[in-house]
C-alpha cells in the first residue's frame, strides 16, 4: 500500500452513516484500527472525472463510502486496476476496510475525494482463489527448498535469474520465520554502485576502469553473483593500488624530502595507473602460477649457535674490535662501505652468544639497508620529474633493527627475493 494509518472507524462511520447507511453498518463495533491507504494522483482529464463523482455522491468534506460487493464500488472507483489493488490490500492485511484517496497536482488542497471501501468476504475469497491458482504455478517451486528449480515451461533467462536468488531468498525466509520480520529495506544496490558513489571525485583511473566495455558487460549481468564478485574484486584492487601508491611514494614522507601536499598528491597519482597495475598484477600471477609468495616472517638464527659464515675464522675479541671501529663511523655512506668490505662482511656473518645479531622491533621506521639505494633525480621506471640536485633514498622501510649491526632490515621475504633481507644481510 501507499500508506498505513490509524483511523477512528467509529467516528468516521458516524460521519458517513447519513449518506451511506447500508455501507457503514458492517463496521459497527469496530473502533480504531490500522487501515491501508491507496493514493492516486491524476492529470486534468481524470481530475474532472473524479471531481464529478464526488460532487454527485460524496459529502461536503469529499468523503464517500461503498462496499466491494456493491455497484457503487464501480462508480466511485471506475478504474478496474485500482479496484483490484484495493481488494488485494484488504486481503493481504486482513483489514475491515481500505481508504482510496484521489488527488491532483493543483495547488492548495490537492485532495479530490476520499473513499472508504468496506471489505466483503465473498469478493476477497474469490480474489484469493484466482490468485492462488496463478501463484501456485508461478511461485510454488520457490517454497521447495534452497536448491529448487523453476518450471520447465519458464523462459530460460527468467528461470536463471530467479534461481540465482533462490538461496538468498530461502535463507531470508528461514530467518524471518525463526526470528520475526526484518527491518524494511527500500533498495538493495550492488556494492559496486556504493563504491563508485563513495569514491567519485573526478575522472580518475578508477572511473575510467569502470567505464571500460568489459567492466560494463560484467556489471550488466542479470545474475547477482557475477556483479557482486566483480565489485568485491574492484574494491580489493582499489585498496591494493592505494597501498601500492603509498609505498612507492613513502620516501616523500621523510622530513628532508617532503615536497609539499599538492606535489605529494600528484606523485601518488602519477606513481602507477589502474590499468598498468592490473596488467602487472595479472602477469605476476601468471608467472607464479597463481600462488602467492610466502610472506611469513623468518625467525633470526638462535643466539647460542656456533660462529658461522665468513666470520667463522675470528673470535669474540676480534668482533669486539670491529664493533668499536664501527662505533666511530658516523657517516651513513662510510658505514655502508665498511659493511661491504671484507672486515664488515666477517662482522655481519659472525654469530655467537655475545654477538647474536638479533633483529628486534624498533620505535622508528628506517630504510632497509639491503633493499634500498640512493638515486639522483628520478627513480628507475618512474615518469615523474624530480629536482635534479636532490638525492633521495628509494626502497622499503622497516621497523626491525639488528642490535649488533645497528641497521634496519626487512624480516619478510618480498618482491623478487625469496629470502628475507635480515637473513641475506647476515649470511
Amino acid at each position: 500500500p501507499d500508506g498505513i494509518g490509524n483511523v477512528n472507524l467509529a467516528q468516521l462511520a458516524m460521519h458517513l452513516r447519513r449518506e451511506f447507511p447500508g455501507t457503514v453498518e458492517a463496521l459497527d463495533g469496530v473502533t480504531c484500527c490500522h487501515l491501508t491507504f491507496e493514493f492516486k494522483t491524476f492529470a486534468e482529464v481524470n481530475t474532472n472525472k473524479y471531481q464529478a463523482i464526488v460532487d454527485e455522491l460524496g459529502t461536503a468534506k469529499g468523503w464517500m463510502a461503498c462496499s466491494m460487493a456493491s455497484e457503487n464500488f464501480t462508480r466511485m472507483v471506475p478504474n478496474i486496476a485500482y479496484r483490484r489493488q484495493l481488494i488485494h490490500a484488504a486481503a493481504t492485511f486482513a483489514v475491515p476496510a481500505v481508504i482510496f484517496v484521489a488527488a491532483t497536482e493543483r495547488s492548495g488542497n490537492p485532495i479530490i475525494s476520499q473513499t472508504l471501501v468496506v471489505a466483503d468476504a465473498g469478493v476477497i475469497e474469490q480474489h484469493v482463489a484466482m490468485l492462488q491458482a496463478i501463484a501456485d504455478e508461478l511461485f510454488g517451486w520457490v517454497f521447495r527448498g534452497p536448491t529448487a528449480h523453476a518450471p520447465d515451461w519458464m523462459n530460460m533467462k527468467v528461470a536463471q535469474q530467479l534461481e540465482s536468488h533462490q538461496v538468498l531468498w530461502w535463507t531470508t525466509r528461514m530467518t524471518v520465520l525463526r526470528e520475526g520480520p526484518l527491518h524494511p529495506v527500500e533498495t538493495m544496490r550492488l556494492a559496486l554502485v556504493v563504491i563508485y558513489n563513495n569514491t567519485m571525485g573526478g575522472v580518475d583511473g578508477f572511473d575510467r576502469l569502470l567505464g571500460t566495455v568489459y567492466c560494463k558487460q560484467v556489471v550488466a549481468s542479470k545474475s547477482f553473483q557475477q556483479p557482486l564478485m566483480c565489485s568485491l574484486l574492484l574494491l580489493c584492487v582499489g585498496n591494493c593500488v592505494a597501498h601500492y601508491r603509498l609505498a612507492q611514494t613513502r620516501a616523500d614522507l621523510d622530513e628532508d624530502a617532503w615536497p609539499s601536499l599538492p606535489t605529494y598528491i600528484r606523485h601518488l597519482r602519477d606513481s602507477v595507473s589502474y590499468e598498468n597495475f592490473l596488467a602487472q598484477l595479472a602477469m605476476e600471477l601468471l608467472e607464479t602460477g597463481g600462488h602467492v609468495p610466502d610472506a611469513r616472517p623468518v625467525a633470526p638464527p638462535p643466539a647460542t649457535a656456533a660462529p658461522q659464515g665468513a666470520g667463522a675464522g675470528i673470535d669474540d675479541a676480534a668482533v669486539d674490535g670491529m664493533a668499536a671501529t664501527l662505533g666511530h663511523i658516523t657517516h651513513s655512506v662510510r658505514r655502508r662501505q665498511w659493511f661491504m668490505s671484507r672486515e664488515g662482511s666477517a662482522f655481519r656473518s659472525y654469530l655467537s652468544p655475545r654477538h647474536p645479531h638479533t633483529v628486534v622491533a624498533h620505535t622508528k621506521r628506517r630504510f632497509c639497508v639491503v633493499c634500498t639505494k640512493t638515486v639522483d633525480g628520478v627513480c628507475d621506471g618512474d615518469a615523474r620529474v624530480e629536482r635534479k640536485s636532490k638525492r633521495r633514498r628509494v626502497g622499503r622501510l622497516s621497523r626491525y633493527r639488528c642490535i649488533t649491526c645497528q641497521v634496519h632490515l626487512c624480516i619478510v621475504a618480498r618482491g623478487d627475493s625469496p629470502t628475507p633481507c635480515a637473513q641475506r644481510w647476515h649470511s
